[in-house]
């Protein structure tokens, strides 16, 4: 039988908490444990060079479901120190705010339990989406290489995945949705979605990838994060959840022992 549900950790280490629910590790390096999924970074273009951040694992593991390799109706997607709940934490970042932080031996009881997960009557859950000041566009252009971004958009179009007013409506999207690999999402939904992205991905690759270093190395996670966030807006308004704060279904909690929270290169984009 099909299970309803599954949770999946994405990423290149171990939870530093106790998720407190059966979950399978999808990791780019092998970690020796029973069922992992390991998707290399370089099985996809520009994935050794840190420019995908956690898609390459998200491509994966839809490619995997697609291919009957992975079975369950709906999926729950978190990270080693970074997931989704209903409850608020303890104590609201001070230099993340649309994020909670809490530390490793309370993180458990903030956990969903994969039983709440399928309660809920959202199609699709995801956590807390920020209003951009102007458009998507300027506030990449703010923390990122506005280049890149316009590489982004003329893939997009020489694929033909988006185009006319609804292009327009990406690069104006008033809206951006942080780290929207963390959901829980239909598993046909996110086959869907993670195919768009992938082959808009191989497109701005061959066509427009520029090795960047630093921070912005992984320019792909960047880009993707805010097509990601727009396709899920679009699935939540066709289900007549228009508006972007109607999607923020759950709160972001981080492991963090300081309410300051620091990011490392095993983090996912922002």
């Amino acid at each position: 039988m099909t299970p309803p549900i599954r949770a999946f950790c994405l990423g290149h280490r171990l939870p530093i908490f106790s998720p407190g629910v059966d979950f399978t590790m999808v990791t780019p390096v092998a970690l020796g444990l029973a069922g992992e999924i390991v998707i290399a970074d370089d099985g996809y273009p520009r994935g050794s060079e840190g420019a995908l951040s956690e898609y390459a694992q998200f491509f994966g593991l839809a490619e995997r479901i697609a291919a009957g390799d992975v079975v369950a109706d709906s999926v729950y997607l978190f990270q080693y120190r970074k997931f989704l709940s209903f409850l608020e934490g303890p104590r609201r970042s001070t230099n993340i705010p649309y994020a909670f932080v809490a530390d490793a031996a309370g993180a458990e009881a903030l956990m969903p339990s994969l039983e709440r997960l399928l309660e809920s009557p959202e199609p699709i859950l995801v956590g807390p989406s920020l209003k951009c000041s102007d458009s998507i566009s300027d506030q990449y252009a703010s923390s990122h290489l506005p280049e890149d971004f316009l590489g982004l958009i003329a893939a997009c179009e020489s694929l033909e995945l988006l185009q006319g007013e609804r292009l327009d409506a990406f690069r104006k999207a008033g809206f951006l949705l942080p780290s929207p690999t963390l959901c829980r999402i239909d598993a046909p939904f996110l086959v869907e979605l993670a195919a768009t992205l992938a082959a808009v991905w191989r497109e701005f690759a061959e066509r427009f990838y520029v090795r960047r270093e630093g921070y912005q190395r992984r320019v792909g996670g960047f880009l993707l994060e805010r097509l990601h966030g727009f396709l899920l807006r679009e699935r939540m308004a066709a289900a007549g959840r228009s508006e972007p704060a109607a999607m923020a279904a759950m709160e972001l909690i981080v492991i963090s022992d300081s309410p300051h929270i620091v990011l490392t290169g095993f983090d996912s984009t922002g």
